[in-house]
């Protein structure tokens, strides 16, 4: 029995001691393998930096692209990619900075829907995205939060950086396989399908004739399938909705087409250019003309208002707004935007009677006292300020906005105290309140981005 036991305890003795070798081979291959990983990617950023460096001497151009919703887009030469590009070349740093806006008003849904055909487009050397602002979420963690101190170290190693790159790519080719199904040979005689994500071309101003004096009638490369009025109308709201202003615009055309004195298209024809952030001008003429075309309807003053206040006439905007509500004296958002272009004025007087005159068309609304307390903010009145927005919160059963805005009242009172738990407060529902969409967004694009390098 002892000469047994002393037969197997040599091969017991081997057998761990190749186990140790093993285990000690592993490890080295992953100590050599994180360590050629990482000489590598120094190497390959040190000529990636020379080739852009290169690039730039020869080029002198570094571009920027910029993605987002109506905070992006709109503003024209005031967006913040045009005040980012001027910020950046008033520096003279010796290279040219471009920033590309392609920023979508009002919807999160559609944002990355083309991101891959603007990298290839304008070869940006960074991308800047602010996505979410519609859902109230002012930031979204880098990764997921509730990795631990353990994960956040493995998660250094380049290993488990190949490793997971490796796995997204085999998830992405599996997924790409199951949509795409069976791959059957096109025949030479099928045409190619339409691209349904390429917008149709904006139509030159050649193409919109007047139709008379008095007013433009906006109409020319109306090719949209529906018929009808009511047809087209519909489907205009639709494509508004997903975000496909330049089919939207086409099918307000097409109503113009078929009934040229149509007062509504017009109206929602400029509400259309408004959100495509640019064309505020073809915005105040289509307002304008439904004006002329039916002078009882308060939208049309509305819309009007709002195309001149995006282009800076604040006068002209005042006074079509005070038409508007002679118009219509229950237009709610008449009084919140009249109110703020006298606030904006500093005729904080008169925008207090504005925000007053709203809260008697609509009690239950919270716009109204959010503005008229930082109406009262503006002029020192922080207690007034504070029953404001303490009102906000009291009709909304919790608004992140007025929570912020109590910070600040708070802060200028001096109450620290008070200023930190609000603070933290709109902190927490800010993190609270966002679509998924956003959170899908988000990764998405850090996956699109990782796959580019």
């Amino acid at each position: 029995m002892k000469d047994t036991e002393e037969r197997k305890t040599p091969h017991l003795t081997r057998f761990r001691h190749k186990v140790a070798l093993i285990f000690l081979g592993a490890v080295l291959f992953l100590i050599l393998l994180e360590t050629g990983l990482r000489a590598g990617g120094s190497l390959f950023l040190l000529q990636q930096d020379y080739r852009n460096s290169v690039s730039l001497k020869q080029k002198g151009e570094y571009v920027i692209l910029c993605l987002g919703e109506s905070t992006t887009a709109f503003g024209g030469g005031d967006s913040y990619p045009s005040q980012l590009e001027r910020i950046l070349n008033k520096r003279n740093a010796g290279v040219r900075f471009q920033v590309i806006n392609k920023g979508i008003p009002a919807t999160t849904t559609y944002l990355l829907e083309n991101v891959e055909r603007y990298l290839d487009e304008y070869k940006p050397n960074m991308v800047i995205a602010m996505m979410g602002v519609n859902d109230l979420c002012k930031h979204l963690p880098y990764e997921y939060p509730h990795v631990s101190k353990i994960g956040f170290f493995f998660r250094d190693f380049k290993e488990y950086k190949l490793a997971r790159l490796l796995w997204l790519h085999l998830q992405t080719r599996a997924r790409e396989g199951f949509l795409r199904g069976p791959v059957t040979p096109a025949s030479p005689s099928t045409p190619a399908a339409p691209d349904v994500q390429a917008k149709p071309e904006r139509p030159p101003e050649s193409s919109v004739q007047p139709e008379s004096k008095e007013y433009p009638a906006f109409i020319g490369a109306a090719d949209v399938s529906c018929s009808g009025v009511e047809a087209c109308m519909q489907e205009g709201h639709r494509y508004l909705e997903e975000g496909d202003y330049r089919l939207a615009e086409k099918s307000f055309k097409k109503v113009l087409e078929l009934e040229p004195r149509n007062d509504r298209a017009l109206i929602e024809l400029a509400w259309t250019y408004m959100v495509e952030g640019v064309y505020f001008e073809d915005a105040a003429k289509a307002a304008e003309a439904a004006t002329k075309i039916n002078p009882r309807n308060p939208l049309a003053y509305f819309r009007l208002a709002l195309a001149n206040k995006l282009l800076g006439d604040y006068d002209k905007a005042e006074k079509l707004l005070e038409k508007t509500i002679a118009l219509n004296p229950s237009h709610y958002w008449a009084y919140i935007e009249l109110g703020n272009s006298y606030r904006l004025m500093q005729e904080f007087d008169k925008a207090e009677t504005v925000y007053r005159q709203a809260v008697k068309v609509d009690p239950e609304n919270g716009r109204a006292y959010f503005e008229l307390g930082w109406n009262y903010n503006h002029q020192g009145r922080y207690q007034e300020a504070e029953n404001c927005f303490k009102k906000v919160l009291e009709l909304s059963g919790g608004s992140q906005e007025a929570h912020a805005a109590l910070v600040v009242v708070y802060e200028e009172m001096g109450k620290r105290r008070e200023a930190v738990r609000h603070y933290a407060k709109a902190n927490s529902m800010r993190l609270g309140y966002y679509n998924p969409v956003t959170r899908h967004n988000y990764l998405r694009l850090k996956e699109i981005l990782d796959k580019r390098g």
